[in-house]
């Protein structure tokens, strides 16, 4: 990844894009962009004309003293972290699975991930965006600057439309400074009865911001406890948790990956004193999830066969369960909205190059 200061009137990625769109209108195919592809949908990717992201990932623009800084789409979020280090600033975004997604492929699917609920949702850091629409060409939308008052907020449109108005060719964030230290805390739970001690020893420990990642199935589960704070509170937190602890800022490592078939996905969460039953319950069902222990939030994966016993599970803890899915803005069904995103549509993309207003899978995005 190369870091390039000042700012260029044309972004690097718009001539690429062009070139790929009107490639797809000639053969009459529709225009994919690619990022990180760890949501690819294969049969989506097959028939369309596929524009690589990826190239495109420099930070353009960084001014440390005002948390800001204007990065193109194909940067990933560990490329971008790593600059941000520097200056002590990065950007709390980071998905279940342990993928390395690209920002225009998060933003484009409308996911936020591990951090969420501890230093709130990626699109409400989104300053501004440049995207790039087959009507009008370049367009910018929002302005990056923290305190903006004017007009709507148009970056949130993009945000979870999976590219139905234009692909995001860069963004400018607010960015969050960054904890002295995250620590990692690893542990194999051979089955349900060891989630029992693991949650003891978090609640004896007081109610830390940490966030319990439970990865596998009944027989064999991997609990990752991951807070951030400082180096002093970490080491009082591993002394009372008694167990293998690391410190380091990767803490969504690939083995963490949950499999894509055959689970359904959930979000929600419980009153903050209930976490540690959440917890069990996860250990209990087996699946993918992640556990907010100071708020109750929570979201996970989970065995499509032990959906419902989850969702039950979850209801007589005190909380509330929902399908996981990316922001209701491209689908918006037949609500109020849905007249004026449909001229939308048809204003930035009369010919239908861009997927489809009513594309319902976060797949269909890279």
């Amino acid at each position: 990844m190369d870091e390039q200061g000042g700012r260029t009137d044309e972004p690097r990625a718009a001539a690429a894009v062009a070139a790929a769109a009107a490639t797809a209108r000639r053969e009459g195919r529709r225009l994919l962009a690619r990022g990180a592809g760890l949501r690819l949908d294969p049969a989506a990717a097959a028939t369309a004309r596929v524009v690589d992201m990826r190239p495109y990932n420099r930070v353009v623009r960084w001014t440390p003293e005002d948390l800001v800084a204007q990065v193109e789409a194909g940067a990933t979020v560990a490329e971008v972290n790593r600059i941000l280090a520097d200056a002590g600033q990065w950007i709390p975004a980071g998905l279940p699975d342990g993928g390395d997604d690209t920002l225009g492929g998060l933003l484009a699917a409308g996911l936020d991930g591990f951090w969420r609920t501890g230093f709130g949702p990626l699109r409400e850091r989104v300053l501004a965006l440049t995207v790039w629409t087959p009507a009008f060409g370049v367009v910018r939308v929002g302005a990056p600057v923290v305190k903006n008052v004017a007009g709507y907020n148009l970056p949130r449109l993009y945000c979870g439309s999976l590219g139905a108005f234009g692909v995001i060719l860069d963004v400018t964030l607010k960015l969050a400074p960054r904890p002295a230290v995250a620590a990692v805390w690893e542990r194999g739970l051979s089955g349900p009865e060891e989630a029992e001690p693991a949650a003891t020893a978090f609640e004896a420990a007081g109610r830390p911001w940490a966030a319990l990642l439970v990865t596998g199935d009944a027989r064999a589960v991997r609990l990752t406890a991951v807070w951030t704070g400082s180096r002093a509170a970490a080491a009082r937190l591993a002394d009372r948790l008694g167990a293998p602890q690391r410190t380091t800022w990767d803490a969504l490592a690939p083995e963490l990956a949950a499999p894509a078939e055959g689970f359904a996905r959930f979000a929600g969460a419980v009153p903050r004193a209930r976490a540690g039953e959440l917890f069990r319950s996860v250990v209990r069902h087996g699946g993918w999830a992640a556990v907010d222990w100071s708020s109750g939030g929570f979201w996970a994966l989970v065995a499509e066969a032990a959906g419902r016993p989850w969702t039950e599970a979850v209801r007589a803890l005190g909380g509330g369960v929902r399908p996981w899915r990316r922001p209701a803005v491209a689908g918006a069904g037949e609500g109020a909205g849905r007249p004026g995103l449909v001229r939308l549509k048809q204003a930035v993309d009369p010919d239908g190059v861009l997927t489809p207003l009513d594309a319902e899978e976060v797949g269909v995005h890279g």
